[in-house]
């Protein structure tokens, strides 16, 4: 009777698996040059970095660094050839994010001050370590958006406000929901005409199917800085 149990018991966990791999994937399509499954928001997101020749997408590496040229060079033939899981697992295993330029708003002068907002976009894959036995991948599109004062003739920052986090888009599939965890937002003033907006967080990413729990794993960090500039006019 236990060893009944017991086989029933495997047969569900493999059940269970097949379908939380089958519902992961319901958001993605098969690229009919590789035969992988890539979701549209990763083949988006390839598009704008290797075909916009303005250098508004940045490649981010997890130390922080600006690594676009780098990234670009080492797989644009990747890119190319549409061989999208490889670059899907060069942005997980390289890259912090892909980032650019949402928003840049310089206001009406009010006492020889010019108010400035700058809002970035960031888009990351994240990839589990433990659960689904480390093969669970999900996607985000978070953004992170500053407001300062710099005083016309000069350029110099006068006042900066704290920098607001937004998850904009997320994906992991029917089966798993997230939390932010230990999200962190800071500004800092660099020299007289530089403010950096920053934010940093991890995510809690939990698994259930048909009320059963498959378990949790906080995977990160994730984080990004937004630079807003004085200028003389």
């Amino acid at each position: 009777m236990r060893k009944t149990t017991k086989s029933l018991l495997l047969i569900c966990v493999f059940i269970i698996s097949m379908s939380l791999n089958a519902m992961a994937a319901a958001d993605t399509k098969t690229d009919d040059k590789v035969g992988v499954e890539v979701s549209d928001k990763l083949i988006e997101i390839c598009e704008n970095f290797f075909e916009t020749s303005t250098g508004e997408y940045r490649a981010i590496d997890k130390t922080g660094n600006d690594v676009t040229n780098e990234f670009y060079n080492q797989y644009k033939a990747a890119y190319d050839n549409r061989e999208y899981e490889v670059l899907s697992d060069a942005i997980a295993d390289e890259l912090m994010c892909i980032k650019w330029r949402d928003v840049q708003q310089v206001g009406m002068a009010r006492s020889s001050l010019i108010p400035v907002t700058v809002r970035d976009e960031f888009y990351a894959l994240g990839q589990t370590k433990k659960l689904l036995n480390g093969k669970k991948t999900f996607e985000m599109v978070y953004s992170i958006k500053g407001t300062f004062q710099f005083v016309s003739n000069t350029g110099e920052i006068r006042s900066y406000s704290n920098p607001t986090f937004n998850m904009e888009w997320f994906s992991a599939g029917a089966a798993f929901d997230y939390q932010l965890h230990n999200l962190s937002t800071n500004a800092v003033k660099r020299g007289s005409n530089r403010v950096d907006f920053s934010a940093k967080f991890y995510i809690n990413l939990s698994g259930n199917y048909e009320g059963v729990s498959i378990g949790y794993e906080i995977v990160g960090p994730f984080s990004g800085i937004v630079s807003g500039y004085g200028e003389v006019i």
